[in-house]
């Protein structure tokens, strides 16, 4: 099984797998599971999710985007760790910067539901309605215009500030902080409205 305890003990330099290969613990696309347990584990503190009209075609095909979303709610509403069984699936390949981008697209939606803010949110780089919704709340909570993952180093995932001026063209990445950085500013900007 992995589990977030489970993520730093393997290589991950074996290179890809697709979606004809079975998982691998020493693949990059294993590692991206086990990633996700961290991510949850950061992304717990954000339990506002009450609306989560994700789906991930790019990356996952429409049969599996929903019971990927479903581990994704039970990790988070349940404060548990997200634990995928090992070598038994086969799915598309995940890369980092989609993994991000739902998250953070699960929070706003989850954040502004009450609003009646709701739909189908496109996972990946093309630039879609939900990209610029993500785009505005990030720029308000960040002071940035966007997040992604650089996944050809899983040893430091970084996190990445858009430049404003590619706000609605091809994003261009700069690395600025670390994901967990990117993250406890998120709970402390939370934090800091609750109260």
């Amino acid at each position: 099984m992995l589990t977030t305890s489970s993520f730093y003990q393997y290589d991950c330099s074996s290179g890809v797998v697709d979606a004809d290969t079975p998982l691998n613990l020493t693949s990059y696309y294993s590692a991206t599971k086990q990633a996700f347990s961290d991510y949850i584990c950061w992304y717990k503190h954000l339990s506002r999710i009450s609306v989560l009209n994700i789906i991930l075609p790019s990356v996952f095909g429409a049969d599996k985007g929903s019971k990927f979303i479903n581990l994704l709610v039970r990790a988070n509403l349940l404060c548990e760790d997200l634990v995928f069984p090992g070598g038994s699936e086969k799915w598309d390949f995940l890369f980092l910067d989609d993994v991000i981008d739902a998250l953070f697209k699960s929070y706003i939606i989850s954040v502004k539901s009450d609003e009646g803010v709701s739909g189908t949110y496109s996972i990946g780089s093309s630039e879609t309605h939900s990209m610029i919704e993500l785009n505005e709340y990030l720029s308000g909570v960040m002071n940035c215009n966007s997040v992604n993952f650089d996944g050809s180093d899983i040893g430091y995932i970084k996190y990445f500030q858009a430049n404003s001026d590619m706000f609605n063209k091809r994003f261009s990445w700069s690395p600025s902080h670390t994901f967990f950085q990117a993250i406890d500013k998120v709970i402390k900007y939370e934090q800091k409205n609750r109260n």
